[in-house]
């Protein structure tokens, strides 16, 4: 078939306009996920930086902690201070005693007096 020539131009500039339409919407579909992607990066960004944050100060305090050295060392310590409180504590019975002893001394002494004192 022989079309005229404004046919075949108008087709030309139809075709142009097609496929410069269908570029156009590619393009702004791709830029509209590519934005929503950005976004949802910057969001999954954002909670790396916090978790980042959060981890830095868990090693901070790990760092603080006492090692397994330094409890077994504190253990071994506070046995021998239980060690020696039973010691001190072995010390006071002793004088608990002779405490005692020298009260009932005294208190014969105070007697012998009291007893004196009205036989005068």
């Amino acid at each position: 078939m022989n079309y005229p020539g404004w046919i075949m131009a108008a087709a030309a500039i139809l075709g142009i306009v097609n496929t410069l339409g269908v570029a156009w919407i590619i393009w702004s579909i791709r830029s509209m996920i590519a934005q929503k992607v950005g976004a949802a990066l910057e969001g999954v960004s954002k909670d790396m930086r916090e978790l980042e944050k959060g981890l830095l100060v868990l090693e901070t305090r790990s760092e603080a902690l006492p090692t397994t050295e330094d409890l077994h060392a504190l253990a071994t310590a506070l046995k021998d201070v239980a060690g020696e409180l039973k010691a001190i504590g072995e010390r006071f019975a002793g004088l608990k005693e002779t405490m005692a002893r020298v009260e009932r001394t005294v208190e014969r002494h105070e007697n012998i007096i009291a007893r004196a004192a009205q036989g005068s």
